[in-house]
Order: structure tokens, then C-alpha cells, then sequence
């Protein structure tokens, strides 16, 4: 009974994430934090700074509920932007994600 509630913890600290997923097909966890006319803001699993990443790079967000807020270009509801803390650069999101790198 032990092992399984240590199990059940572990899998719900996992799937308990929003998921950004870019058109490569790489998923990345982590919490959204909003959205401006060309950007996604996500703090990436493990960081504590927003990174700003183009809505072209990016096939789909989806929320730890399962709510998909962006897909494949397009907003899917309204979404309350949070100004990120910065902008700088992710060294878990490839270089091609971020505003300045090209995919």
C-alpha cells in the first residue's frame, strides 16, 4: 500500500503540468504563463524565469487540465497575460524555439 501511494505521488507531480509542445514534436513541461499577438510565455520545468517563444515555433499548449489554450497558430480561449520576469534564454528549450533561434 506504501509503494502505491509513492507511485500515485510521483505520477501526479508529472502529469499535474501544462505541456509545451513545439512543431519538432518535443514536449516540454512546465506552467504557462500567458500570451501576447506573437509569443507564448512558459516557465519551463525546473526554471524560474518565463522564456518568450513564437507562436509560429510552437504546435500546441495544453494545460495541466487538458485544456489546449493554443493549437497549431491559434489561441483557443482568452488568455490573462502575465508579463514573464525576463526573457532570456532557456538551456532546456532548443535554441530554435526561442525567439531567436530558427527551426
Amino acid at each position: 500500500m506504501k509503494n502505491i501511494m509513492i507511485v500515485l505521488l510521483l505520477v501526479g507531480s508529472i502529469l499535474g503540468q501544462d505541456r509545451l509542445i513545439i512543431k519538432s514534436g518535443q514536449e516540454f513541461p512546465g506552467t504557462y504563463k500567458g500570451a501576447t499577438d506573437d509569443e507564448i510565455h512558459f516557465i519551463q520545468e525546473g526554471k524560474t524565469e518565463a522564456v518568450s517563444i513564437e507562436k509560429s515555433k510552437i504546435s500546441k499548449v495544453i494545460l495541466e487540465d487538458g485544456t489546449v489554450v493554443f493549437d497549431q497558430g491559434a489561441m483557443q480561449k482568452p488568455t490573462q497575460f502575465d508579463q514573464p520576469q525576463t526573457s532570456a534564454t532557456s538551456s532546456y528549450l532548443p535554441a530554435c524555439a526561442l525567439r531567436s533561434g530558427a527551426c
